[in-house]
């Protein structure tokens, strides 16, 4: 299995990823438990380096990039009902 996602360095906190996604899609909202939860709920990671020494894959964009996407992509369906799919792709 190959996965795809930023360097190691490129990494981003669930907070973080959260406080960019609302930049982009002001009314998103999410809540913060006290409740126990999976040790990955603190930290996005993707581990790309199987993708990057066989298939020499790098990233094609900045992860600030990469998070305005589906945020718009999620606003546009919720909102309106439009799939940027096809745009996004192209761009």
């Amino acid at each position: 299995m190959f996965r795809f996602g930023p360097e190691p360095e490129g990494n981003r906190t669930v907070a973080d990823v959260l406080g960019k996604l609302n930049q982009h899609w002001p009314n998103l909202r999410w809540h913060v438990t006290d409740k126990s939860q999976p040790h990955e709920a603190t930290l996005l990671y993707v581990d790309s380096a199987k993708a990057r020494r066989h298939l020499h894959w790098q990233r094609a964009s900045r992860v600030e990039a990469t998070q305005a996407r589906p945020a718009d992509w999620y606003r546009g369906w919720l909102e309106t009902r439009h799939i940027l799919s096809s745009q996004q792709l192209a761009d």
